[in-house]
Parts: structure tokens; C-alpha cells; sequence
């Protein structure tokens, strides 16, 4: 499968599983509310496994488990994919007991002082459901990875559909037994209502991961546990794993500084459940576009790091940012137009929508940069390089730290914009400094050309919002109405600046675009 075709069956598997995820995100807020006691003690009990599964292999998957099973499977070696996979079962299902017995304590630390006794009861009680993700997300990362390092993209992006089928289910489910609850003001949360929440959100997952199996004979494996681990170089991947290992720990602990400070808010003002829907929103483009896009060519560039074929690899490298920045600039541009608008579907108090649409606004100034800086890091692991890209984290965590400390001084309604703002800026940072390091580890890597390219998009950017702007304020008393209209008019945003954005890039022979239409 080419890198055209491969990317084309991930951004349509993406698209799927975001619109249904999308609809789930939307059914939540209607059952739970975007502020409020449960709304927070959800979002928080439901970020630990991400959390948890983040610190122990976040990264790694990518850093070690592609470029080894592509050298692997160069020699057809089967039995070195079912070692590291039932190595990865046993290590997470250890794990995931040891994080449930924690629960309690993992539960206060990233609150914080943030939530009332109350709030923090509810919260461990989620939390208790919600851990065992940690060994689907960690199965499913596995399992994906294996089949689109061996050019089988497709289940990997499109699995997630069923999770949000299985979600969406549960949160009927909730809505039928408990009712709905879109202002947040639900006092009582009974066990049986936690458990249908939480056990969705987890069997989801596991459904996620579990279906992945089915495609494993199309990729040409059939797994059967090994528990022979001699042969896997535990050594070497431990050097690699090391590194992603320690820049996960840094980012993870700027993470719990900010949540811990988003919490400083209340329960009455945008919090952690706004800034997890604000952040859902924002990585939408960035996995339909970015993820889509790169992951084909991370096995492209690991094959010609394996071959030694270094001006091959320059080329690719310079092809996929800018046709990622590309796609990403229209982008950034319907999410800060149509941010008001998005932030009715989910809040119906004015104040809540005007904090997160503030939220979705500063996270997208940093969207660019963003998926920049995570294809910049694609490509060090495809040289088996985790060392700079650790280097480059501990940074900007420190930047994150500090803006999510002076973010605590800010009148509750901006603490949530000002953290987005503090991510966006410290995105901004590591992405120059990652281009500064490829160019020493390439030995040269010339970004004249993405920096002309990024202006052009810029400047179609800038003349798609003019439209944008004026039919979003002209629609501003309509979309306040209702999240239904809000909906309409977010897409008819879309549908006007984006052919609008696409005119000018052609009449600036951007060439990039023929990626998308071809």
C-alpha cells in the first residue's frame, strides 16, 4: 500500500471514529454536564489510565516497537513479534493491578486541592472502573502498532469506532436509568450510575484493542504467548526505552501541575472537563490529518534509516511537514472562527462558553507547531534517537510548570484559557528547538522551503478567516440558541472557508495540495 493510499484508509478510519467520538463527547455533556462535581470527578478518574499507560510506555511503543519489528520482520521473524507482545501483556497487566490497588492516592495527587472531599469520593469510585484501561490502551497500542509497522494501517484507526459505539451505548444507558443533566447540578451519584459510566469508558477499550486480533492473520502473524523473552534484546531496548521513559515522567508531572491548577477553578467555572473537551476538539485535526499522515511515513523513515539512505530520509521528512502545516493551517483557522460556536455545543452557562471558547482558541495557536513538533519526534525514534527528544521535553515541561503556576494568579474564568495559552507557547518552543537538533543529527536539514510554504499557508489562512469571521459573527444570535445550531454553524464555517483556504493555495501553487486529491 502506498503512502498516499495508506494515509487516505487512516484519515477516513480517523474521521469516523472522531464524528461518532464527537457525538459521545456531545451525549456526555448532556448526561453530565461540562461543569459540576461529576463532570470533573469523570474527567479525572477517566485521564489516569492515559495518564498511567503514558508514563510506562507512552512513546516507547512508537521509539522502540516499529523500527525493531521492521527490522524484524525483514528476516520473517514471527517469534520475535509474539515475544515483545506477551512480554507487553504480562508487564501491563502488572501493572494495571498495581494502579487499581492505588487508585485512591493517584486520584489525589492529580486533583489536587482543587475538589471538595466530595468530589474526590466520586472521583475514586470512577477511578476504580476506569484504570483497567490501562491494559487495553497499552494491548491496543501494541497490536496496532505490529500491523502498521507491517504496512496494515487500517484497523488501527478504525477500531476506535467500536469504543465510542460501546460508549455511547453506556451513556444511553445512563440518560435512561438516571436522566440527563447538561448543567452539571447532579448532587447524588450512586454506584450503579458510576458504574455504567466508568464500565462503558473501559469496555470500550477493551473492545478497542481486542478486535484487533481479527486482522493479525491479514498481516500474516498468528499470535501465541512466548514467554521465552531470551533473543528480544532487553539490553538495547532498554537503552532506547530509558529515555522515552524519563521524558514521559517530565511531561507527565507538567501535566498533573496543570490539571491540579485547572482544578483551582471549581466546580462553577470552566475546569478539567472543559479543558479535556477544548483539547478533544483541538486533536482532532491532528489525528485525522497528522497521525494519518505520519504514521505510513514513520515506517517509510524507519525503512530508510534501516538502509542507511539518509537524503531519502531528508526528502520524506521535508514532504510530510509540509503537507501536514498544509492541511493543519485550515485547520487552526475553522477552530479559532468557529471556537464560539463549538464551545455552545458543550456549555450552555455564557460564562463557561466564553472560557472555553477562550480554551479552543489558545490551544489552536499552538496546533502547527504542535503536530510539527510530533512528526520532529517520529523522526528521531525512527533512528532509534530517544536521548534528544527527552532533552527537548525537559524544556518546555519546565515552561509548562512555570505558566501553569503564574495561570493559579489568574480570576478563575481564564485559568483554563491561560493554561491552553501556556501549552500552545511551550509547542511553539520545543518545535523550533527540534528543528535546531534534526539539522545537527542529519548533518544538515535545509527548512527554507517549509518556511516559505508555512507563509503561504498562513497568509490563504488569514484570507479564509476574514470570510469565516464575518458569518460567524453574523450568526452569532442563531448559534446561541441551541447546540443543534451551534452545530450548523460550525459547519457551514467549515464549508465556506475551506474552499476559500484551498483557492488561494492553488493560485500560490502550494503543490502540496495534490497530496489530498490525487
Amino acid at each position: 500500500m502506498d503512502t498516499r493510499r495508506a494515509s487516505a484508509v487512516m484519515a477516513l478510519g480517523t474521521l469516523v471514529s472522531r464524528v461518532i467520538g464527537f457525538l459521545g463527547m456531545i451525549l456526555l455533556t448532556y448526561a453530565t454536564g461540562s461543569i459540576g462535581s461529576g463532570a470533573n470527578a469523570f474527567a479525572v478518574a477517566n485521564y489516569l489510565p492515559n495518564m498511567i499507560y503514558a508514563i510506562v510506555a507512552g512513546g516507547t511503543v512508537n521509539a522502540v516497537l516499529i523500527p525493531q519489528v521492521v527490522r524484524f520482520s525483514a528476516s520473517g521473524n514471527e517469534r520475535y513479534i509474539n515475544k515483545i507482545t506477551t512480554l507487553a501483556i504480562v508487564l501491563f497487566a502488572f501493572i494495571t493491578l498495581v494502579a487499581a490497588f492505588l487508585s485512591p492516592t493517584l486520584v489525589k495527587i492529580t486533583a489536587g486541592a482543587g475538589f471538595d472531599k466530595q468530589t474526590t469520593a466520586v472521583a475514586i469510585s470512577f477511578a476504580y472502573w476506569c484504570v483497567p484501561q490501562i491494559f487495553f490502551y497499552a494491548i491496543y497500542s501494541v497490536l496496532g502498532e505490529v500491523l502498521n509497522a507491517r504496512k496494515v494501517y487500517g484497523p488501527f484507526t478504525w477500531t476506535p469506532a467500536i469504543n465510542n459505539i460501546v460508549f455511547i451505548s453506556g451513556i444511553l444507558l445512563f440518560i435512561l436509568v438516571f436522566g440527563a443533566d447538561p448543567e452539571g447540578s447532579r448532587g447524588a451519584w450512586p454506584p450503579f450510575a458510576i458504574a455504567i459510566l466508568g464500565g462503558s469508558a473501559t469496555l470500550g477499550i477493551a473492545c478497542q484493542a481486542l478486535f484487533l486480533l481479527i486482522f493479525w492473520k491479514s498481516a500474516g502473524l498468528r499470535f501465541k504467548p512466548d514467554f521465552n523473552w531470551r533473543g528480544i534484546q532487553i539490553t538495547n531496548l532498554g537503552k532506547i526505552f530509558s529515555w522515552t521513559f524519563f521524558m514521559v515522567v517530565i511531561t507527565t508531572i507538567a501535566g498533573l501541575v496543570e490539571t491540579n491548577i485547572s482544578t483551582l477553578a471549581g466546580n462553577h467555572n470552566a475546569s478539567v472537563a472543559v479543558m479535556q473537551r477544548a483539547w478533544l476538539l483541538f486533536m482532532l485535526p491532528h489525528s485525522l490529518v497528522t497521525v494519518s499522515i505520519m504514521t505510513p511515513y514513520f515506517t517509510k523513515l524507519s525503512e530508510k534509516a534501516v538502509d542507511k539512505d539518509m537524503h531519502g530520509y531528508r526528502t520524506s521528512l521535508s514532504e510530510v511537514i509540509r503537507i501536514v502545516c498544509l492541511a493543519l493551517v485550515g485547520g487552526t483557522a475553522v477552530l479559532m472562527v468557529s471556537a464560539f460556536p463549538l464551545a455552545r455545543i458543550f456549555a450552555t452557562q455564557e460564562h463557561v462558553v466564553h472560557s472555553m471558547a477562550l480554551t479552543i482558541i489558545a490551544y489552536s495557536l499552538g496546533l502547527v507547531a504542535f503536530s510539527t513538533l510530533y512528526i520532529l519526534q517520529k523522526a528521531f525514534y525512527a533512528l532509534c534517537d530517544t536521548r534528544t527528544p527527552f532533552f527537548l521535553a525537559a524544556i518546555c515541561s519546565g515552561v509548562i510548570i512555570i505558566g501553569a503556576l503564574l495561570c493559579a494568579l489568574l480570576p478563575a474564568e481564564y485559568i483554563a484559557p491561560g493554561l491552553a495559552l501556556t501549552v500552545s507557547l511551550s509547542s511553539v518552543l520545543q518545535c523550533a528547538l527540534a528543528f535546531l537538533a534534526i539539522r545537527v543529527k542529519l548533518g544538515g536539514f535545509s527548512v527554507r522551503e517549509i518556511g516559505q510554504k508555512l507563509a503561504r499557508y498562513t497568509l490563504s489562512g488569514l484570507l479564509a478567516s476574514l470570510v469565516g469571521i464575518g458569518l460567524a459573527v453574523g450568526l452569532t444570535g442563531f448559534f446561541f440558541q441551541n447546540p443543534v445550531n451551534s452545530i450548523i454553524t460550525v459547519v457551514m464555517i467549515a464549508l465556506v472557508m475551506l474552499p476559500i483556504y484551498s483557492y488561494f493555495l492553488v493560485i500560490t501553487r502550494c503543490r502540496e495540495i495534490r497530496f489530498f486529491f490525487k
